[in-house]
This record gives structure tokens, C-alpha cells and sequence, in this order.
């Protein structure tokens, strides 16, 4: 990953750790990456994914969210090799049903996981420029002109007639839904999901080395550790408390901004 600028007005010639700790936290912050979310979906839903079920139970037995599950038989229409059509002279698809599992999820976050939930991933939003503020907005004379032209007969309106003819879709009547018949019919009748936002992890810059500065150029190696992570983290991006990160960080500097970032890769 890349990104791009944080400053900071210091010596061309010298650039303190304490100096880079600050810009590169300054930078994950404004890529948004010094505290991190995930979506989970919450509600009762079919679920037919195993590794799906076993991340829920795992988000479960940490006590962030409840979960209940519901295994329905079903029956599934399935291709069961060829056969030959004698009416039309061509080989076809077979098919015949069988039945299979379907599994039906009820979850919902405890109240451990709703303290970790957000209403929205909060977004970084820098100061404007404002010598690259839009202009204050203007009226001309140009912008009364009306799109429809006016004549100085007494010509009456033309009336435009739209066309009366409706596609076949537009025409038929909506059926009602009928009600639902086989154990399936019903849960999918039931189902809904709801998007919930919760916090993850946190990062912190801790160290900064291997310090090269040359002709307004600099490069260093920063270590970024994950901090106050929370079983939504642990188990759905796999970290874990003070886990370590290398990014490798280059720097500019300018005249009348000093040191700015200006690639970092991890």
C-alpha cells in the first residue's frame, strides 16, 4: 500500500525518530488505519457456508454476538448425467432430486459486541486548502434563460402524447406471493440481515531505524504494533495484541512544508 502526505518543518539535513514517529502516525490517520472496523451481518439468514458457521460460533464462544442455527432438509433438483432425447435427436442434461441440508442462522450482538459497534466508520477529513476553495457561487444573466423558448403568437401548446402501449411485463397483473409450503419455504420466508460496524484493532507507531537522510531525500524502517484488540479482530482479521509490522517509509523535503511523507509500504 501506498500513501500519501504528512509533514513536518525540521532541518533538510537531519530527521529525528521522534519526527518520523509523528508523520507516519499522521499519515495512518489520515489513510484512516490508526483505528480499524469490520462489517458483520446480524440477523436470521441461510448460512450454508461451514467456515462462515465456524467463524460465528468462534465470534460466540468470545461472547461478542449469540448464535443459534437451524439444519432443514430440502429438496434440490441436481444434474444426474445425460440421456438422449429421441424427440428432438440430441443428447440432454438429466436431472433428478434429492435432499440436502440447509442451514438457517439466528444471530444477533451480545452486550460486549454492541459496546465495540459504531454507527459508521468514521472517515478522516483533512483542513480544505483554501487556495483550492471553489469560487463563491455567482449569478450571470445567462442563467435566467428559460429552456422552453417562448413565441409571440397565440399558437396554442402542442400536447405530446406518450405512447399508451405497455410491455407484456407492465401489463400482466402482480400474483400474490404464495404461502410458503415446505419447512425451507418457511425460513426463507423469515429471513433478514442487518450490517453492524465494529471496532477491531488500533495501530501505534513504536519505533523508528535505519535512518537514511541524503540531498533532501530520507528513508526509514517503522514498526507499527496492533494494540486494544478486540475479539471481532482477533477472529475476523486474524490479529492479536502487539503484533508487529514493518512499513517502509520514504520522505521529502520541502522548502516550505519541511519533511513530508511520501510512500509507505508495509
Amino acid at each position: 500500500m501506498i500513501y500519501a502526505m504528512a509533514i513536518s518543518c525540521t532541518s533538510q539535513d537531519k530527521l529525528p525518530e521522534s519526527t518520523i514517529k509523528n508523520l507516519v502516525t499522521e499519515e495512518l490517520n489520515k489513510e484512516n488505519l490508526l483505528n480499524q472496523y469490520a462489517a458483520i451481518e446480524v440477523g436470521y439468514y441461510e448460512e450454508n457456508d461451514e467456515d462462515e458457521r465456524y467463524e460465528l460460533r468462534k465470534l460466540a464462544a468470545a461472547g461478542v454476538i449469540s448464535y443459534k442455527v437451524e439444519r432443514i432438509e430440502a429438496k434440490v433438483r441436481v444434474r444426474d448425467g445425460y440421456t438422449y432425447d429421441y424427440n428432438t435427436y440430441r443428447i440432454v442434461d438429466k436431472y433428478k432430486t434429492v435432499t440436502r441440508y440447509k442451514y438457517f442462522v439466528e444471530t444477533a450482538l451480545t452486550a460486549k459486541g454492541d459496546s465495540l459497534s459504531v454507527a459508521y466508520i468514521p472517515r478522516y477529513e483533512g483542513e480544505p486548502d483554501e487556495y483550492l476553495q471553489y469560487p463563491e457561487f455567482k449569478t450571470y444573466p445567462e442563467d435566467a434563460v428559460s429552456r422552453e423558448e417562448v413565441f409571440g403568437d397565440d399558437g396554442q401548446p402542442v400536447e405530446v402524447v406518450e405512447d399508451e402501449k405497455k410491455t407484456e411485463t407492465e401489463a400482466k397483473e402482480v400474483a400474490e406471493n404464495p404461502e410458503p409450503k415446505t419447512d425451507y419455504d418457511k425460513a426463507k420466508a423469515k429471513e433478514y440481515k442487518e450490517t453492524k460496524y465494529v471496532k477491531t484493532h488500533s495501530l501505534k507507531v513504536t519505533d523508528a531505524r535505519n535512518i537514511l537522510v541524503k540531498e533532501g531525500g530520507a528513508k526509514a524502517d517503522v514498526i507499527v504494533d496492533s494494540y486494544d484488540v478486540s475479539p471481532f479482530g482477533r477472529i475476523l482479521k486474524f490479529e492479536r495484541e502487539g503484533m508487529h509490522e514493518i512499513y517502509e517509509v520514504s520522505f521529502v523535503y520541502y522548502q516550505d512544508k519541511g519533511w513530508v511523507v511520501t510512500e509507505m509500504e508495509d
